[in-house]
């Protein structure tokens, strides 16, 4: 397996796509905030994920995923 974190730039960021959207109840979105905060603790953990991309605009994170996926493929882990 190749395991790829995508993450927010920030927790801020992810907050603001959230306000956003319009979508999200303030209980909700505090769970979320929460959640992402622990998930982006585990990027900092040397191995934990194979690759991090940090999500900007979609055709640039595109990329990164896809690049990712393509050096994976070239390089598998043994």
């Amino acid at each position: 397996p190749f395991y790829i974190a995508l993450v927010p730039a920030s927790l801020q960021v992810l907050q603001e796509r959230l306000e956003k959207r319009g979508d999200t109840s303030p209980a909700s979105m505090r769970k979320r905030l929460d959640t992402a905060s622990i998930e982006l603790e585990h990027t900092r953990i040397p191995g934990f994920f194979d690759r991090v991309i940090i999500s900007a605009g979609l055709d640039e994170t595109y990329e990164a995923f896809k690049k990712a996926i393509m050096e994976s493929q070239e390089h598998p882990k043994l």
